[in-house]
């Protein structure tokens, strides 16, 4: 009990503020959990290795990343698929034949 205090007067004291700086609407979901889910993100946005982030957020097992954190970026993925079907020598028309 005297733990869960400590952590919303944590949250009272820095991340409100925090949230009120950046503008997050009050009532919005912004936490500690939030930030480090923000952090995950980030991390992978930019291109930081598995085992760098799962040092970095001290996890057990660096399968958490993908489990719960990494989200397919539709930019990416469009990227990957444009690739592929560059690399099998396909055309556009070609591809969505396939796909359908």
């Amino acid at each position: 009990m005297i733990q869960q205090a400590s952590t919303a007067k944590r949250q009272q004291r820095h991340l409100r503020p925090a949230a009120k700086v950046i503008e997050i609407p009050r009532g919005h979901r912004f936490g500690f959990h939030n930030l480090r889910h923000a952090l995950t993100s980030f991390l992978v946005e930019i291109g930081t290795d598995s085992k760098t982030i799962q040092d970095m957020l001290r996890w057990a097992d660096p399968s958490i990343l993908l489990k719960v954190y990494a989200h397919s970026r539709m930019d990416k993925r469009m990227e990957a698929q444009a690739k592929m079907i560059e690399a099998m020598g396909l055309n556009e028309k070609t591809a969505r034949g396939l796909i359908q």
